[in-house]
């Protein structure tokens, strides 16, 4: 550095290459510093009149890719099992269960692109010290090679404003609200922002690539530069004139959106949903309630009743989640036995009988094949399908084993084409329920049938 500042100023003894070689100086400050000529662009990426864009096409691209190496690392349906360089998501396979982990496989990519930038804000800022104090170096070795070369000069003054220029450019283009704020506080900032969101993605029903897509756009606004900003500002505004910090602008209500059809039954929904225990049930809106009561085979008022009462809904969610932990005691170890939603996973489940049932679409959940709220856990918990190809075969099997069934009757069952819960899925468990004396009603899958048939749910 010494050598250099020397061998410009020895060559600017000349009085024709002065002022040259005080522009070169000023230049290296500025690059010492760190300047950069910032581009003013006004609505350069503003939305446009049109609604087809050019970018469109290519996003369109990187969508297809990026979608791609998601199902492959959460080892989701593609259209060739295990590659993503020319394959894609097969998207019309995917369930309730696919999206959810397409959706936390995003999740975590945007964790991982998040904790870098942080981890680099934290770096800068730890530079922003040294960086200072080279300019502040460079200033006094510059200021007293000029008193030797050219004394007296007005070219010690002008040398001084540069630096003092590079350092007040330096300042000024790092000292945003996102670098002044303590780095720490940006991190615990963004990481709470993170958890809430992660909870209300959690309690959407994700049903489609759009929903899907939506809702890690949404995700990634917590962790963008501007969105810190915008978050910091509103929580210092807020505490200012409340007290309180507020609520997050970044929400994941309005990742959901209604049905055409569902608008009359929106429209004589009540404002709000009644008798709520706690936040992970008065999160869900009248809307959802009364979808949730639906697919539990309960009156849809919107109202859970008082928990510990008779109430049907309440009463209804008890039997969901004992239907739930019959079926899978390891999934379900967590949850609870109660009649209240007391965690995400509960009422996450819950979202998935929704949707796996076509809930929405359905008047009642007798259209949806279901017969009790107990059969909406049991089916959710795995899926209808392998439950119901469990019945046909190691069910049965064990019957005949139990000497409970001829292997003639067996076999008479097993040549019913059976689809889901239809017809003859009920007939083949009302004659279970007989053969192990157990009533008949309709072919009902209740805590008998999996205490006495199945062998389960002791």
């Amino acid at each position: 550095m010494k050598s250099s500042v020397l061998g410009i100023f020895g060559h600017a003894a000349g009085r024709s290459g002065y002022l040259a070689s005080l522009f070169c100086l000023m230049s290296a400050v500025a690059l010492v510093a760190g300047c950069t000529k910032p581009v003013m662009r006004e609505y350069a990426n503003a939305v446009g009149a049109d609604l087809h864009d050019s970018s469109t096409t290519k996003n369109t691209r990187y969508l297809e890719v990026y979608s791609s190496h998601l199902c492959y690392q959460a080892s989701l349906p593609m259209t060739e099992s295990g590659s993503f360089a020319k394959h894609v998501c097969d998207f019309g396979k995917f369930k309730s269960a696919e999206w959810k982990s397409f959706v936390d496989m995003g999740v975590y990519d945007i964790d991982r692109r998040c904790d870098a930038f942080l981890e680099s804000l934290y770096y800068r800022d730890k530079s922003r010290g040294p960086i200072l104090e080279q300019i502040s170096d460079s200033r006094s070795l510059t200021r007293s090679v000029l008193e030797i070369v050219v004394p007296g000069s007005r070219a010690i003054s002008i040398v001084a404003a540069a630096f003092d220029f590079a350092e007040g450019t330096f300042v000024n283009a790092r000292d945003g609200l996102l670098q002044a704020l303590d780095q720490t506080t940006v991190k615990s900032l963004v990481y709470g922002r993170q958890k809430k969101l992660k909870e209300e993605i959690a309690g959407v029903t994700i049903s489609s690539k759009p929903a899907a897509l939506n809702a890690l756009r949404a995700y990634l606004r917590v962790c963008m530069p501007f969105t810190i900003e915008m978050e910091a500002n509103s929580i210092l505004t807020t505490v200012q004139k409340t007290g309180s910090p507020g609520e997050s602008l970044i929400r994941a209500s309005a990742l959901e959106i209604p049905k055409a059809e569902e608008k009359i039954t929106r429209d004589s929904a009540p404002a709000e949903t009644k008798n709520a225990a706690n936040k992970i049930e008065s999160a869900l809106t009248p809307l959802q309630v009364r979808h949730v009561q639906r697919v539990l085979c309960v009156g849809e008022d919107a109202d859970y009743g008082k928990t510990g009462s008779s109430a049907e809904t309440r009463r209804a969610i008890s039997d969901f989640k004992m239907g739930a932990r019959a079926q899978n005691p390891i999934k379900t170890v967590n949850y609870t036995t109660d009649d209240k939603l007391n965690t995400i996973a509960e009422r996450s489940l819950l979202f998935d009988a929704v949707t796996i049932f076509n809930i929405a679409n359905k008047t009642s959940c007798q259209d949806a094949g279901l017969k009790s709220s107990f059969e909406a856990g049991l089916f959710t918990i795995d899926g209808v399908d392998s439950f119901v190809e469990f019945v046909r075969t190691d069910v049965v099997d064990s019957a005949v084993q139990d000497k409970k069934m001829t292997d003639k009757e067996k076999s008479e069952l097993l040549d019913l084409a059976v689809s889901g819960l239809d017809e003859n899925f009920r007939k083949i468990t009302k004659i279970l329920r007989e053969k192990y004396s157990l009533e008949a009603k309709e072919g009902i899958v209740d805590m008998d049938f999996m205490k006495n048939i199945v062998g389960s749910g002791n």
